[in-house]
């Protein structure tokens, strides 16, 4: 397999004219013609903007923009959970820029039929930038830019995660009114959720529903874990979103 290794540090108005059309991306297809045309001037042939793996959630499910090919897709999940597997850790728990996978990559046996499934679509090095939801309705995932060529330099690492910065504005606004999978919670989930949207604490719920205030609290962490949710109003807000409340 050849790597390419042209040098593909951009000019300021280049960089410029890519910042204006991400904020001027009004439509997923906006977003997905600007991503490709980036992904080209960077020598990189695929990208993906993908929420973080979860226990709950399938590939398709956290993938919101993408030009890579159905059938590589369709092979990744055939090892699904990809939940389980360092690959998924990585892009989970990384804040900074890193290389997901390159020829240099030492692969672990447990990551070894994923990287080679990605080598053979043409996904030699993988370039991962971090999208860092700090609220509840912003978008929490990566950004990853791909194909046969060298790892980016710093001049290149510097552009691409200011473009990424720019990037997650546009995916925070077109995500917010995105109905997330499907997630069945128990009636007695959601009636506490309910009563939390309303302002009641956990003592008031358990007042009112005749329970210890221990039992409100195991129901909400079940209920967080099923919605992928890491706070009590996040909680609440994912299942506002994905109209499992009102």
């Amino acid at each position: 397999m050849s790597i390419h290794t042209v040098e593909s540090e951009i000019p300021l108005e280049q960089m410029n004219y890519f910042v204006h059309a991400l904020h001027g991306a009004h439509t997923g297809y906006d977003l997905f013609q600007c991503l490709k045309e980036i992904a080209t001037k960077y020598n990189f042939k695929w990208f993906v903007a993908a929420e973080r793996p979860s226990e709950h959630t399938t590939l398709k499910d956290c993938i919101f923009v993408t030009n890579w090919r159905p059938e590589l897709v369709e092979a990744l999940m055939h090892h699904e959970p990809l939940y389980t597997h360092d690959f998924a850790r990585q892009l989970r728990t990384s804040t900074l820029p890193f290389i997901l996978l390159s020829p240099e990559t030492e692969i672990t046996p447990e990551n070894r039929v994923l990287a080679e499934c990605h080598r053979e679509h043409g996904h030699a090095m993988m370039f991962v930038l971090p999208m860092i939801g700090r609220a509840d309705d912003e978008f929490d995932g990566n950004l990853v830019f791909s194909g046969d060529r060298e790892e980016p330099g710093l001049a290149e690492t510097m552009q691409l995660t200011f473009i990424a910065l720019h990037a997650h504005v546009a995916l925070n606004r077109l995500s917010s009114g995105r109905i997330q999978p499907k997630v069945d919670l128990s009636k007695r989930q959601i009636e506490i959720l309910t009563l939390l949207s309303n302002g009641s604490s956990l003592k008031e719920i358990a007042k009112k529903m005749k329970l210890s205030q221990n039992t409100v609290g195991f129901h909400l962490r079940n209920a967080s874990a099923l919605l992928n949710a890491r706070t009590r109003t996040e909680t609440v807000a994912k299942a506002i979103r994905n109209q499992i409340i009102k």
